[in-house]
């Protein structure tokens, strides 16, 4: 049997349809949905998983707050935990009749790791090592994905390393000083003070962009303005100077012009410019637009946007 991981429900459910030609059926382990067709003249079940499955934490000799525990934690041996313990419990159910193993997650280091961990759940409990092959997409689509499935590769083990890496230095950061702030400064329980490897530089730019917002002071300015007409066409002139900061200054020079009926013009300037067309969004600038043009929140917009990439 063929057994293909997908990241999510709904992704999973339009990779089994385009590599079954609709015809995949939909199953349900303990509420949570999974599909079943013939592929390549194989039985195929295709498992939609829910981002991570697995985390990393800490023994449970650990779990009290104390002081003398702080330098062991950052030496302390991490564990893994199971998260999403219906799924782990899906690909256990399945893993005797598993044969092979295809990673059809996000073409990303978190996809890479996602699919190496629930792989190394199957293979833990089949008692033995199977072939595991990677599909890589960029859109689900039908030619997307006959393209992935047709030209399969395999795990990149080293990307998922760096995302487990990455997970590591979370917690050890997160943890450690999150209980050292904590302790030092009274704050148990729920009044906690969290920090953490991405919030804390983060709320430091906040809290800085609102000092400079709180501190800023206008400095009010004139425009002179004059609005023409040359053979019936309207259009308006400003002041060569531009931007005038002086009142008085303002006042001069608009009484000098008030009652004029003409107006010379000494220069034309005529240019062309090339406008390249927009770059793709990265994320950050694509949640700013989102609030700023839409109105969205940060989870809105990525909502909006998942839902998309998979339709």
């Amino acid at each position: 049997m063929i057994l293909i991981l997908a990241e999510k429900p709904l992704a999973g459910e339009r990779i089994a349809k385009i590599l079954s030609g609709g015809k995949a059926k939909k199953r349900v382990f303990r509420k949570h949905p999974y599909w079943t067709f013939k592929f390549r003249g194989e039985e195929a079940v295709l498992v939609p998983l829910k981002g991570h499955i697995v985390d990393v934490d800490f023994p449970a000799e650990f779990s009290r707050w104390r002081e003398e525990d702080l330098e062991r934690l950052v030496d302390a041996a991490l564990q893994r935990v199971v998260t999403e313990r219906t799924v782990a419990a899906l690909l256990r159910t399945l893993a005797p009749k598993v044969d092979t193993i295809i990673i059809a997650t996000d073409a990303d280091r978190e996809g890479e790791a996602i699919g190496i961990e629930a792989a190394e759940i199957v293979m833990e409990e089949k008692g033995k090592r199977v072939p595991v092959y990677r599909a890589r997409f960029s859109a689900i689509t039908k030619e997307e994905i006959t393209r992935a499935f047709s030209h399969l590769d395999v795990p990149d083990r080293n990307l998922a390393e760096s995302a487990f890496a990455r997970r590591e230095v979370d917690l050890l950061w997160g943890a450690v000083l999150t209980r050292a702030l904590s302790l030092l400064s009274g704050r148990r329980g729920k009044d906690f003070l969290s920090v953490g490897r991405v919030q804390s530089p983060t709320l430091a730019l906040v809290v800085e962009r609102e000092r400079e917002i709180a501190e800023f002071r206008p400095i009010p300015y004139w425009v002179l303005e004059a609005t023409l007409e040359k053979d019936g066409q309207r259009f308006k002139a400003s002041y060569a100077e531009g931007q005038i900061w002086q009142e008085y200054m303002a006042k001069m020079l608009y009484q000098s012009v008030s009652g004029a009926k003409e107006a010379t013009v000494f220069r034309i300037e005529r240019r062309e410019e090339r406008v390249a067309r927009p770059v793709p969004f990265d994320t950050t600038t694509f949640l700013r637009e989102a609030n700023h043009l839409l109105g969205l929140s940060a989870s809105e917009a990525m909502r909006i946007a998942e839902d998309l990439y998979m339709k």
